[in-house]
C-alpha cells in the first residue's frame, strides 16, 4: 500500500456558513484530484484534518464517511484511511449510496426540459447574456485548470439555476432552483465533484450547456427541450454509470441461446442484473 507523505497542511480553515463537514470532503476530494493524497495514499488523521480546518473531529469524520459512501476513500481498521487505488473512470458507486442523488436526476429530467422550452420563447436579452456569461467562466476556468472541482460544480448549477429563472413561470423556476441548491443536495454534490475529476466529464459538461445556450438563442423551443433533455440522460449515464454497467454484463453473460418454434422471435441477448 502506498503511504503518502504528504501532511494536512495543504487543507485551508473551514470558515464559510455552510455545511461544515461537505466542506472539509470537498477540500480532501480537490487534494485527491490534484494528486496530494495519490490513489493508495494515506489520509492524515482526523486530528491533523481538524487542525488544519478548524473544525472537530466529529466533523471530520463526517467528511470521510461521505467520501466512503461515493467510493474515494476506504477505511482500513488499524491502518487509517485510504484513497481508493481504482482509476476515476473505473470507480463503481454503491447503489444503495446513489437513490437520493438517483431521484434527484429523476427529478430534474421531468422539469428542465420544460424549463429550457419555455426559456426559448421567454428568456430576456439579459437572461441569455447571463448564461452565456456564466458558461464562459466555466469555459476558461476548465481550460486554464484553475478552478477547484466545487467551483466547477457550482458554476455548472448556476447556469441551471438561472435557465430556471429566465424561464417565465414563477412556480416552475422556484421548483427548479431547488433541485439545484447545494446545500439542500450534499451528497448530490460530492458525486458530481467526483465525475468532473474526468477531463471528458469536464469537456462534455461544457458542450452539453453550450448546445442548449444555442437552442435557447434561436428561440427553437424544440431543441432546447431536446437539447436539456439529452444533457440530464447524459449526466445520469455518467454518474451511475449505467451503460457501462450494461456492457460489463453483457460481456460476461453466456452467448443467447436462439428460441425455437413456430412462434419464435430474432434471439435476444438478455442482461443480468
Amino acid at each position: 500500500m502506498y503511504q503518502s507523505d504528504q501532511s494536512a497542511e495543504t487543507l485551508k480553515a473551514i470558515s464559510a456558513p455552510r455545511r461544515r463537514y461537505l466542506a472539509v470532503a470537498e477540500q480532501l476530494l480537490q487534494a485527491i484530484a490534484d494528486g496530494t493524497y495519490p490513489p493508495g495514499g494515506r489520509i492524515p488523521s482526523d486530528r491533523e484534518i481538524a487542525t488544519s480546518t478548524h473544525v472537530s473531529r466529529p466533523t471530520v469524520r463526517e467528511a470521510l464517511l461521505a467520501l466512503e459512501i461515493v467510493g474515494v476513500v476506504e477505511v482500513q481498521p488499524g491502518a487509517g484511511v485510504f484513497v481508493t487505488e481504482r482509476p476515476v473512470d473505473q470507480q463503481i458507486l454503491d447503489p444503495l449510496a446513489l437513490n437520493a442523488p438517483r431521484e434527484l436526476v429523476e427529478a430534474r429530467a421531468a422539469i428542465e426540459p420544460l424549463v429550457a422550452e419555455l426559456c426559448a420563447t421567454r428568456a430576456d436579452p439579459a437572461g441569455l447574456a447571463a448564461l452565456r456569461d456564466l458558461l464562459s467562466e466555466c469555459s476558461r476556468a476548465t481550460t486554464e485548470g484553475r478552478q477547484s472541482l466545487s467551483q466547477l460544480s457550482e458554476l455548472g448549477l448556476r447556469f441551471h439555476r438561472q435557465l430556471a429563472l429566465a424561464c417565465g413561470n414563477r412556480i416552475l423556476a422556484e421548483m427548479a432552483c431547488a433541485l439545484v441548491d447545494m446545500e439542500r443536495h450534499p451528497l448530490w454534490m460530492l458525486v458530481n465533484e467526483l465525475t468532473l475529476r474526468s477531463t471528458q466529464a469536464r469537456d462534455l459538461q461544457i458542450c452539453e450547456h453550450t448546445a442548449i445556450l444555442g437552442a435557447l438563442a434561436s428561440r427553437d423551443a424544440g431543441r432546447s427541450r431536446a437539447a436539456m433533455a439529452q444533457h440530464l440522460d447524459n449526466t445520469r449515464m455518467l454518474l451511475f454509470d449505467e451503460h457501462a454497467s450494461s456492457r460489463v454484463h453483457r460481456r460476461n453473460a453466456p452467448p443467447p441461446r436462439a428460441a425455437t418454434g413456430p412462434d419464435a422471435g430474432p434471439a435476444r441477448e438478455e442482461l443480468i442484473g
